[in-house]
């Protein structure tokens, strides 16, 4: 739901282009993030096809790499696309839920910023996160600051 959110933000703000990735297991997700980016009771238009690209299970790594690399900022959780980007040195927005960056899965980019919910005494709940939340409750993703997220984006992406 948060990307949903930034995803609004940045579309509606801004006239950069967006790519989603993921694997083939992302592809519906990353359709639902698209397709809901607009209130329900406004019609689609395709009036910014050409900057929206879903490219969840269509590149391999070396493709994945290219894209990444061509980027002027990338916004993730802490998966490979973090190293992908730390690679490039690109701008990263990272945002960390039930990890933490004490880990040291984070970006080596000169420019970035870490988005996470600090003092929740649940974090961190495993060394890469999970599906399902111990607790119950997902906080550590539900009070992500979206809007700050944004800012800084737009910082960074300059």
């Amino acid at each position: 739901e948060k990307f949903k959110q930034l995803f609004n933000l940045i579309t509606h703000n801004t006239n950069y282009s967006i790519v989603l990735i993921g694997s083939s297991k992302d592809q519906i997700l990353c359709e639902n993030i698209i397709d809901r980016r607009l209130p329900d009771n406004v019609k689609k238009t395709q009036s910014d096809p050409e900057r929206i690209f879903n490219l969840a299970g269509k590149t391999d790594l070396v493709e994945l790499s290219y894209v990444i690399s061509r980027a002027k900022a990338i916004v993730s959780n802490d998966s490979s696309p973090i190293h992908f980007a730390s690679a490039h040195n690109i701008p990263t927005v990272m945002i960390y839920g039930a990890t933490i960056p004490d880990f040291g899965y984070s970006t080596l980019a000169d420019k970035y910023f870490f988005s996470e919910v600090k003092d929740l005494p649940c974090r961190p709940c495993g060394i890469h996160g999970g599906k399902v939340c111990p607790e119950k409750h997902f906080k550590c993703m539900e009070y992500q600051d979206i809007e700050l997220m944004f800012k800084e984006l737009l910082i960074l992406a300059q």
